[in-house]
């Protein structure tokens, strides 16, 4: 069985020419946003899709609601949706551009504190 890789290269170039390189936890945060994303959607993994994928990105100012509205491609983001769709509402906190308030972007501290982290109630009485 092949692994395949993610081409890196591409998306730092997208990348670099838009965020700034002083916050490197956010800088993370955006690729943990990235992966989280092709892992629970199969089709952005190739690296042309990729590229699409964060030119997209760039032209709805990395909101990723807004992406999901514009995009052609109309993704299946099933697996994000579930329980309550905290996959998609921490992908769209790791992905979004940091504002001047600097609000925007999660933290990885604060990523770590987001629901999809924690335990639900049901998952809570298994342990």
């Amino acid at each position: 069985m092949q692994m395949k890789t993610l081409d890196v290269t591409l998306l730092l170039q997208t990348w670099f020419a838009d965020e700034e390189l002083n916050s490197p936890d956010l800088f993370d945060m955006y690729f943990a946003g990235i992966v989280l994303m092709q892992m629970a959607i199969p089709s952005l993994r190739s690296a042309a899709a990729l590229k699409n994928f964060n030119l997209e990105l760039k032209t709805v100012n990395y909101d990723l609601k807004r992406w999901r509205e514009k995009t052609r491609t109309r993704p299946d983001i099933s697996v994000l949706e579930l329980d309550s769709g905290r996959g998609w509402d921490l992908a769209t906190k790791l992905i979004s551009e940091r504002g001047s308030l600097r609000r925007g972007r999660l933290s990885a501290a604060d990523a770590l504190w987001h629901p999809y982290f924690l335990l639900g109630g049901d998952q809570a009485e298994l342990f």
